[in-house]
């Protein structure tokens, strides 16, 4: 149980990645430890809890035994989750907030100040960027052509409704109708070959077929983007029913 394996140092390394973004607020978060824990100034409470607690979570998280018993019990796509336990934003910011209250100086505040908000600005991304957002015209702030998916699904006179699509296509049909049941949960990273969402992905149709069949769902969504040209979900018992700029529905035929 105790030997350690690539796939567990593999575990490791995406976990880290996943967590420390440009990197600049894992090198701030451990000057906030360091600074908390040799300042004499500072309570001893403080110093254990974002201090200790937080050298203790490190020696914990980059102990592959601790890794490999973690993935073996809940799974190694959740285990970056172990950096959640890290008081990070708090000790950084009693760090910075420390330093600027301890200068005595007015301009000394101000300098620092600034340093902190230029940290703030380089330490990340802007949030507001295409990627994260997309102008849309409804309220459920989703695009568009997956909202008339979705609706043209709960409007059909079908009593019973199975819908699965590209991946995180659940996601948003939940929030839109609970009446319509899912095939899969929610997939992060890559779906697995074994996963309805990788043969929609990769325009497998005898394997949605097999799926759709065996889980007896009754709408799939594709991209239009990864429909073949030289053959259609239509020549595997499913109906072309609607279709706009992104998705195609389709309905198991009758």
């Amino acid at each position: 149980m105790f030997d350690i394996d690539e796939f567990t140092i593999n575990t490791m390394i995406n976990a880290y990645d996943s967590f420390k973004g440009t990197g600049l607020y894992v090198l701030l978060f451990i000057a906030s430890i360091i600074f908390v824990l040799f300042n004499k100034k500072i309570k001893k409470n403080v110093k254990v809890v974002f201090g200790i607690f937080s050298v203790i979570i490190f020696i914990i998280n980059l102990n592959p035994i601790f890794t490999k018993i973690y993935v073996k019990i809940l799974g190694d796509d959740v285990y970056w989750r172990v950096y959640w336990m890290f008081p990070i934003g708090i000790a950084i910011a009693f760090m910075l907030t420390y330093m600027i209250f301890s200068a005595n100086e007015k301009y000394r505040k101000f300098l620092l100040i600034a340093i902190v908000c230029l940290l703030i600005v380089v330490s990340g991304n802007l949030v507001y960027n295409q990627e994260n957002f997309q102008k849309v015209n409804n309220y459920y702030k989703i695009e568009d052509e997956l909202l008339d998916i979705v609706n043209y699904v709960s409007n059909d006179n079908e009593e019973y409704k199975k819908l699965v699509g590209p991946a995180n296509f659940e996601i948003y049909t939940r929030q839109i109708d609970g009446n319509i049941c899912l095939a899969e949960g929610r997939i992060w990273g890559v779906p697995p070959e074994y996963s309805i969402v990788y043969n929609i992905n990769t325009a497998n149709y005898k394997g949605i077929q097999e799926y759709a069949f065996g889980t007896n769902t009754n709408y799939i969504v594709l991209e239009n983007i990864n429909i073949s040209p030289n053959d259609s979900l239509s020549n595997y018992n499913f109906d072309e029913v609607y279709k706009n700029e992104k998705y195609t529905l389709y309905k198991m035929s009758h």
